[in-house]
């Protein structure tokens, strides 16, 4: 009897071991995952930086490199009045610029950081889409380019202002950089649980929409969307994707 008490004894405490063991190894094995994990995060966060600041330092280049020459213009024997006017309205115009861009860093600084909200209401694609439309009638007449526009029902959640103003500025800057007279098609809809405004050019851009896209895409980001711009046959394809919400329902006397 003794016997077979210390048998179960060491039986209990081998299990108890073996239990201990396993509990250490997959512990390890969480730790190990947790680890690598963490080291994914971090390599793609210094990727997305990496880009970022090569993207800003490209963005910021031009404008910088315009005023240093009309600074240099302007330094120089012999600068006529006509032309140092020029180089005064270059610097002006450039330095607009680039203030303009440190705003909207700025502003997506703050966004990111949770220190300013969206003003997140219902979000009527359609009406979105139409705002965007005026706002490309300029770009498209001075380049002369044909614009169209298809607008079905879509409906999201989010900072409509905002939207229409980052994507407005990256799809402007796009039909700046196409040879001119291309056919420009822009439309809204809902598909697959998703509200969906595309524009579709019929031309490849000859430049990068560099940060203007960075800030849009961010923002998209920030409402729960995706942002891409794809090469489709001879053109270019932007795609803002959101979550698509009901309509809001209109009650009471009209």
């Amino acid at each position: 009897m003794h016997s077979q008490l210390l048998v179960l004894a060491l039986l209990a405490a081998c299990a108890g071991l073996g239990m201990g063991l396993l509990l250490a190894v997959l512990a390890h094995r969480k730790l190990a995952r947790d680890a690598q994990l963490q080291a994914r995060k971090l390599e793609a966060a210094a990727t997305d930086r990496d880009e970022f600041l090569t993207v800003l330092s490209h963005e910021l280049r031009n404008p910088l490199g315009a005023i240093a020459a009309a600074a240099q213009v302007l330094d120089s024997d012999g600068t006529d009045g006509e032309t140092a006017a020029e180089a005064r309205a270059v610097i002006a115009r450039q330095t607009r610029a680039l203030s303009h861009t440190l705003g909207e860093l700025l502003d997506l600084s703050r966004l990111v950081a949770g220190k300013t909200a969206l003003a997140r209401q219902p979000l009527d694609l359609a009406a979105m889409g139409r705002s965007i439309e005026q706002g490309l009638v300029r770009a498209c007449a001075v380049h002369g380019h044909r614009l169209s526009c298809r607008l079905e029902p879509a409906w999201s959640a989010g900072d409509a202002a905002r939207l229409e103003l980052a994507l407005t500025r990256v799809l402007t800057d796009e039909l700046a950089a196409m040879p001119p007279g291309r056919e420009v098609l822009l439309s809204v809809q809902s598909e697959g649980g998703l509200a969906l405004l595309r524009v579709e050019f019929d031309a490849q851009g000859s430049g990068d929409p560099g940060l203007a896209l960075t800030v849009a895409r961010r923002l998209v980001e920030l409402h729960g969307g995706t942002l891409g711009r794809q090469a489709s046959g001879n053109g270019i394809v932007f795609t803002a994707c959101l979550p698509s919400y009901p309509s809001p329902v209109v009650t009471g006397d009209s």
